[in-house]
């Protein structure tokens, strides 16, 4: 993967987002294949690790996927959630790779979307640190399957389908968003009451290139800006589907994986518990629940905390270990008692920590004011005797010798170290806190 980022980074000089993007739409068509061909080879697809349970599979959404908002921001921000959770908690997060979608379109000889491909070329760039550390790792959906698996395979879809009552799910779609339509030069509908769904805003549909019938007839008979869309015709313009389709794939792929891989889902989306409630196979949502207990730690970019994890990975994983214990004791649990959990068990063993730094220090200090006083002394009384260039030995001798000096070096130098404190469960956190 080293590869792939020296060519991205130094030979195409795709140094910011908006050289990116920038390259991308200036690139002809033949550079546009020859690029993602690629990205496509050199992109490292990696085998699921059974033997940690702190390996997760995370939704496209987390991914940087453009559901439910294709814009960059709305994108990065999840994708920086994704990435802090898998610095500071997991062993592994496994996500598809986003480049398999243009080799399919390629393929089928499709123009390719270029600022999606822009989008997700900032994406791979964005997650280096945490993929050459091989914390994130790709997965591919061209699957070469034998015979045996494909008819497993068969059966997951075949269980998914015969379990999930897909009609059930629609019908609470259409009964929970709400939608209104706005005459404009290209006409929106915008979407609210879709938290469930995964909208973490008002969502907007734009109709450019093809309207619906029953949305046009709305605009010809219409003389205002703004119509609240009826049930109906939240129906005939698709976009119950177009939200449930999304979510469906993806929970029936990561489903199928999770099943095969024993590893966890990683998701935020309330609709996605639901589906899986149907298979009786309730997860639980430990991505949401980290973001509350993490919160406690600075902001400080993702570069530092890897190198922090990579530098000091036994106390990570007492660090992970105490966090982990402790979380599963919380069912759950409110706003309130995540405020509680940050404030009875993390702030406390941070505060320890510090207080048995400062009074070891203070210690420390206090020996070498000793020390140095001790020295000053004798070195004062020697150079006003005259006696310090000619009998120096006796004088080392008086105060202890060459070991003082040693000593005196070795209590400074101990101030910039963490005495005892690196076994304490905490002790990650608080690193993270002094970087």
């Amino acid at each position: 993967m080293k590869e792939l980022y020296n060519y991205l980074k130094v030979e195409l000089g795709m140094n910011s987002p908006d050289t990116v993007l920038n390259k991308v739409q200036e690139y002809k068509n033949s550079e546009i294949e020859n690029l993602i061909s690629y990205i496509f080879r050199s992109i490292k697809i990696i085998n699921v690790d059974n033997t940690t349970i702190f390996n997760f599979k995370a939704n496209n959404s987390f991914a940087g996927s453009g559901y439910p908002c294709n814009h960059i921001a709305c994108r990065m921000k999840k994708l920086e959630e994704l990435m802090r959770f898998s610095a500071l908690y997991a062993d592994y997060v496994y996500i598809d790779s986003p480049f398999d979608k243009y080799m399919h379109q390629l393929e089928n000889i499709e123009g390719i979307d270029r600022y999606s491909l822009g989008i997700d070329i900032i994406i791979l760039l964005e997650l280096e640190p945490l993929v050459l550390a091989e914390i994130v790792k790709f997965q591919s959906d061209y699957i070469c399957l034998c015979s045996e698996c494909s008819k497993k395979f068969g059966k997951h879809l075949d269980f998914f389908d015969a379990n999930v009552n897909y009609d059930e799910i629609l019908e609470e779609c259409i009964s929970t968003i709400s939608c209104r339509l706005l005459n404009k030069q290209n006409p929106e509908i915008h979407i609210t009451n879709g938290e469930k769904y995964g909208f973490d805003h008002e969502m907007v549909v734009t109709f450019k290139d093809f309207i619906p019938d029953n949305i046009a007839k709305l605009l010809k008979v219409t003389k205002s800006n703004s119509i609240r869309l009826e049930k109906n015709d939240v129906i005939e313009a698709g976009i119950p589907s177009m939200i449930l389709e999304n979510v469906y794939e993806d929970v029936l792929m990561n489903y199928i994986y999770s099943r095969e891989s024993k590893i966890s889902y990683l998701t935020d989306r309330v609709i996605d518990f639901s589906l899986l409630n149907m298979l009786n196979d309730d997860k639980e949502n430990k991505l949401e629940l980290l973001n509350h207990t993490l919160s406690i730690i600075p902001n400080i970019g993702i570069n530092k905390v890897v190198d922090l994890r990579l530098k000091d990975g036994e106390s990570f994983k007492v660090y992970r270990d105490t966090l982990n214990e402790e979380l599963r004791k919380l069912k759950n649990p409110t706003d309130s008692e995540i405020i509680d959990f940050q404030q009875d068990i993390i702030q406390p063993n941070l505060n320890k920590i510090n207080l048995t730094l400062n009074n070891y220090n203070k210690r420390l200090m206090r020996e070498i004011k000793r020390d140095v006083f001790l020295w000053g002394g004798v070195l004062s009384v020697g150079m006003i005797s005259g006696v310090l260039n000619n009998n120096f030995s006796n004088i080392l001798n008086t105060i202890g010798g060459v070991g003082t000096i040693y000593n005196v070096y070795d209590k400074v130098d101990k101030l910039h170290q963490n005495y005892s404190v690196n076994n304490e469960p905490f002790y990650f956190l608080w690193k993270l806190n002094n970087v």
